[in-house]
């Protein structure tokens, strides 16, 4: 079975390293509900926020496709 959920590896990162998106979206300098909007697809991605969320989550550059796309 495909999964089809928006960002779910993105998810199961943020889980893994910061146990709840509260703790990852404070690391990352924005609210939670914004956080929020961005992983159900309701918010875009900035440049900016998608490589500070790769430095945070220890991924490099070429994770970027895989885990925002």
């Amino acid at each position: 079975m495909i999964n089809t959920e928006p960002f779910a590896k993105l998810r199961g990162l943020i889980k893994e390293k910061y146990g709840t998106q509260g703790a990852f979206a404070s690391a990352l300098g924005i609210d939670e509900s914004t956080l929020s909007k961005k992983l159900c697809g309701r918010q875009e991605w900035t440049r900016v926020e998608m490589e500070k969320a790769c430095k945070l989550l220890e991924k490099t550059e070429q994770d970027v496709p895989g885990l925002f796309f």
